[in-house]
């Protein structure tokens, strides 16, 4: 059984991506090949060797270079300079890889594979054009893009894509077409234009596929409920498990700083190290914490106070 994952990384975060990669050949020696699709913006040729030096004999990688398409994007969809535009590459997915390719596991490269990915590879996803664990996000967040309330939202950072699916019924032009309609400005951006696009035909996966940071960070599910006003969310009994044994670990932006970030607390920090340790970007040095002095302070109260006085505060 062969794999297809696809990547999207440019220079700055391509440490994270060979990270990203060495923990997902050393935890999935269980398919006969793994096929790495890196969507790529002007990712230098030292750093592509350097990928290349990471991947073993059982695994392959493929860069499609991505810059002339992402300007392209900017120019005729006013994307906003607030987020890297390399974010929307896998919104392309269905066009750029080859047409034998019917569906790929796209994962953000801020992450670590903890456990292998059979059992996701074979769900049946013939009925569903994508499949990703929910996000929590604020009410508002969701009724900006025409979603209820109550509507399912998930994660763009790690989807189970139907590329058949998605080719027979023009996703991609469907998609452009939300873009253009909110004239580039999409709340959580390509995340925001998936949910949109894709509101009725979403698989959920169960949470230990993408563990993100604020599972860590919020005590109960409870705590995640009343500060995002969330009610349609998995169980604490399912994050609990999904903590104790990710498949995927995706650091999030949240109150606890990323692994490669002076000060971070996050629990899998040390394993993020020792997984940078075998890659050849093992000498890069840990971040200052450049974020503005009123985020350090607000994140502060936040881990002395509590969920419930932060959220008064932030109000």
């Amino acid at each position: 059984m062969d794999l297809h994952i696809a990547f999207s990384s440019d220079n700055i975060y391509v440490a994270h991506l060979g990270v990203a990669i060495i923990s997902l050949l050393e935890n999935n020696r269980g398919f006969k090949r793994i096929h790495i699709h890196v969507l790529e913006n002007n990712i230098s040729f030292e750093n592509k060797e350097k990928l290349r030096d990471i991947i073993s004999s059982k695994a392959s990688i493929y860069f499609y270079e991505l810059s002339g398409l992402l300007v392209k994007l900017d120019k005729q969809y006013n994307i906003p300079k607030t987020i890297s535009i390399s974010a929307y590459a896998r919104l392309f997915l269905s066009d750029i890889l080859d047409k034998n390719i019917s569906k790929i596991l796209y994962v953000d490269c801020d992450a670590l594979f903890m456990d292998t990915l059979e059992k996701l590879w074979k769900i049946d996803i013939s009925k569903n054009s994508i499949a990703g664990v929910l996000d929590h996000v604020g009410i508002q967040n969701k009724l900006k893009i025409g979603l209820d309330k109550n509507a399912h939202y998930i994660n763009s950072g790690f989807l189970l894509i139907n590329l058949e699916k998605w080719r027979e019924t023009k996703a991609l032009e469907k998609m452009l077409h939300f873009i253009e309609s909110k004239n580039g400005n999409v709340t959580h951006h390509d995340q925001g234009v998936i949910n949109a696009c894709f509101k009725d035909d979403i698989l959920i996966l169960e949470p230990r596929y993408n563990v993100m940071t604020s599972f860590f960070d919020f005590k109960d599910v409870n705590a995640i409920r009343y500060y995002y006003g969330v009610d349609n969310y998995y169980s604490q009994k399912e994050i609990n498990e999904a903590k104790k044994n990710p498949v995927f670990v995706h650091f999030t932006p949240s109150f606890s700083k990323r692994p490669w970030v002076e000060g971070s607390r996050h629990p899998f920090k040390n394993t993020y190290y020792n997984y940078l340790l075998k890659t050849p970007f093992k000498n890069n040095e840990l971040q200052k914490d450049d974020r503005s002095f009123k985020i350090r302070f607000l994140e502060k109260l936040f881990w002395f106070f509590g969920v419930k006085f932060y959220k008064l505060l932030f109000k």
